[in-house]
């Protein structure tokens, strides 16, 4: 379940503490490293990420900043200006990588639904099953 609140941003499930804004920033840096290793397999050759690590870090950023949005969190104040420093002000650039990032965040957001909907699911079953 995501919780909005005026004045810190939290996600809190039954199965996790809360995340707030002070370390917001770090989620944001490990839900990146997540993106890059399993869905868009930029560390699978690290010579081609390094001949091409600012075209990786706009993708990475971006589908980061969409799936934020989906679930959320705001996270332009950070991620407009990540993503424009690592594609060094490009706009052709960064429209160049917008199917393959909404491609991304849209898996994304659908594994965070169905994890979404197996907690409820479970939850559900804890509730008919009563106390143990």
């Amino acid at each position: 379940m995501w919780h909005l609140h005026p004045n810190a941003v939290s996600v809190a499930t039954s199965h996790q503490p809360p995340v707030t804004t002070a370390n917001h920033r770090r989620l944001t840096c490990n839900f990146v490293r997540f993106v890059n290793w399993l869905l868009l397999g930029h560390t699978e050759d690290m010579a081609e990420y390094a001949r091409h690590r600012g075209l990786m870090e706009t993708e990475a950023e971006s589908v980061a900043y969409v799936v934020a949005g989906i679930v959320g969190f705001d996270t332009s104040a950070y991620s407009v200006g990540y993503i424009a420093g690592w594609a060094d002000g490009d706009t052709d650039l960064i429209k160049s990588t917008a199917a393959r990032v909404l491609r991304i965040a849209h898996q994304v957001a659908t594994i965070l639904a169905r994890d979404e909907n197996e907690d409820e699911a479970a939850d559900e079953n804890d509730a008919a099953s009563g106390p143990s």
